[in-house]
C-alpha cells in the first residue's frame, strides 16, 4: 500500500466461492414444443427445446485480484484507475446440443422428443476474467461561481473473456461505459446520464451452423432524474429510462452467416417512468 497525501494506491487479493443456487440442482426438466404456422414444420427450424437440471452441478470457486489507483483533487473530486483479474474453477456453462435417443431415454421421455433442442448447466473448467477500469468525477467550480452546482462524471470498463467453449459468459459485458451531468442546487438535484453497452454475446444457438450465438447489439441510451428534498425528512422524485426509446438488436448469426441476415429482431419498449416520495421516519 502506498499514500503520499492525494494520491492511494491500493492492492487487494480475496477468494471467492458462488454457492450452487438451488433452482439450478433441484431435479426438473421442462419441455416447449415449437407451434409451426399451418401445422408445416419448418425444416431448419427446431421442433421444440427441453431444459434439464444438472443435480451434479458443483459451485465454482474464483481468486481475485485488484489494483486501483485513486487521485482525490482539492475541490472534491476523483479520478480512479484499476485493473483486475478473476481466475475462476469449476466456471458454469451452458451444454447446448440436439437431444439424442440416449438422453430422452435418460430423462424418461418419449422417443418423440429426440431432435428437441436439450440445454443444461455443467462446469466447464477454468475460465478467466480480467479487464481494466476507469473513472472520474469532478465539481465545474473551478469554471466560476455558477459551475459550483454542476458536476460532471463519467466511467469505462473493459473486459477479457477467456476459458471453454461452452463457457456462460452471458452475464458479461466486453465494453461499456456511462457519462453524465448533475445540477444540485438549494433542494433541487437534477441529472442526465448516458449509458453505452457494447455487443453482448448470448447463448449458443446448435442449428444456425458453427459457432452460432444469440447476441445484443450494442447501443447508447439517456436516463434523466429529479429529486426535490420538501425536508429533512421528505422528498419526491421524477425518472426516466431511456428518454428517445433506443432500439433493443437481437441478432443471431454463425460464422457463415451473411451480414445482412444477422439480425433476427428489433424492439422499442417505449420510455420508462417512474415517480415517487421518499421519506424517512
Amino acid at each position: 500500500y502506498g499514500d503520499h497525501r492525494d494520491l492511494h494506491l491500493s492492492i487487494r487479493r480475496q477468494r471467492q466461492m458462488c454457492i450452487r443456487d438451488s433452482v439450478n440442482i433441484v431435479p426438473n426438466t421442462t419441455v416447449n414444443e415449437t407451434d409451426f404456422d399451418d401445422n408445416i414444420p419448418d425444416p431448419d427450424g427446431i421442433p421444440g427445446r427441453i431444459t434439464s437440471r444438472n443435480t451434479g452441478l458443483r459451485p465454482w470457486t474464483a481468486d481475485n485480484y485488484d489494483v486501483s489507483l485513486e487521485y482525490y483533487t482539492d475541490q472534491g473530486g476523483t479520478f480512479t484507475a484499476g485493473v483486475f483479474r478473476k481466475d475462476i474453477r469449476d466456471f458454469f456453462a451452458s451444454d447446448i446440443r440436439i437431444a439424442t435417443e440416449a438422453d430422452t431415454e435418460q430423462l424418461g421421455l418419449e422417443p418423440h422428443y429426440i431432435g428437441f433442442q436439450m440445454t443444461t448447466k455443467i462446469n466447464a473448467g477454468d475460465a478467466r476474467v480480467s479487464g481494466a477500469e476507469l473513472s472520474m468525477r469532478h465539481s465545474l467550480a473551478p469554471l466560476g461561481q455558477w459551475g459550483r452546482h454542476f458536476s460532471i462524471f463519467a466511467n469505462a470498463t473493459k473486459l477479457e473473456l477467456k476459458g471453454d467453449r461452452q463457457a456462460d459468459f452471458s452475464g458479461f459485458i466486453k465494453n461499456s461505459s456511462s457519462w453524465g451531468i448533475t445540477f444540485d442546487r438549494s433542494r433541487l438535484t437534477l441529472m442526465a446520464k448516458w449509458n453505452w453497452r457494447g455487443k453482448q454475446k448470448g447463448t449458443a444457438i446448435t442449428n444456425f451452423g458453427p459457432e452460432a450465438y444469440n447476441y445484443s447489439g450494442a447501443r447508447t441510451h439517456l436516463d434523466l432524474n429529479c429529486d426535490y428534498q420538501f425536508s429533512k425528512r421528505m422528498s419526491v422524485f421524477l425518472n426516466a429510462r431511456n428518454v428517445f426509446d433506443i432500439r433493443t438488436v437481437s441478432q443471431r448469426y454463425s460464422t457463415e452467416t451473411p451480414d445482412y441476415a444477422r439480425r433476427f429482431s428489433s424492439a422499442e419498449y417505449g420510455v420508462q417512468l417512474g415517480a415517487g416520495v421518499r421519506g424517512a421516519f
